[in-house]
């Protein structure tokens, strides 16, 4: 497999370092969420979504720097409970801005792929990982 197919985000996670890599890149996508979240707070000047940016950004680095199981799922669930309320938006109301769908079936799909590459890699894809060697002593 290439270095291209291995960072495609709806590759087939066949090694250990093929769920490092989709770890790293949906880390990046919610640190993208989280930006874009500030930004759209900032320009709304509408407090009510910081705590959404907070919890995205934290998610982010946990998943990031620690591969964390746990936010992953919390970041899958805040994704689809945002597309929930996009889509009841959509049936109640008839319209949605459609880069908010975007955005969010984005958000979800990353998700999901962060949740199952923390599972694989605490899984069955922790037999490839490579072993840690003692430092040669003089």
């Amino acid at each position: 497999m290439s270095s291209d197919d291995r960072r495609a985000f709806f590759s087939r996670l066949e090694s250990h370092y093929d769920a490092l890599f989709m770890v790293r890149d949906t880390a990046n996508a919610f640190f993208v969420v989280a930006a874009l979240q500030a930004l759209t707070a900032a320009a709304a000047r509408s407090p009510d979504m910081v705590p959404d940016v907070v919890m995205n950004a934290v998610g982010a680095f946990a998943l990031r720097r620690w591969r964390s199981r746990a936010a992953a799922v919390v970041l899958l669930a805040m994704a689809m409970l945002t597309l929930g309320l996009l889509l009841f938006g959509l049936v109640n109301q008839g319209r949605i801005p459609p880069v908010a769908l975007i955005v969010a079936l984005l958000t979800g799909w990353a998700g999901v792929r962060a949740t199952e590459a923390t599972f694989k890699l605490r899984g069955s894809l922790s037999a490839d990982a490579p072993q840690r060697q003692p430092p040669d002593t003089l």
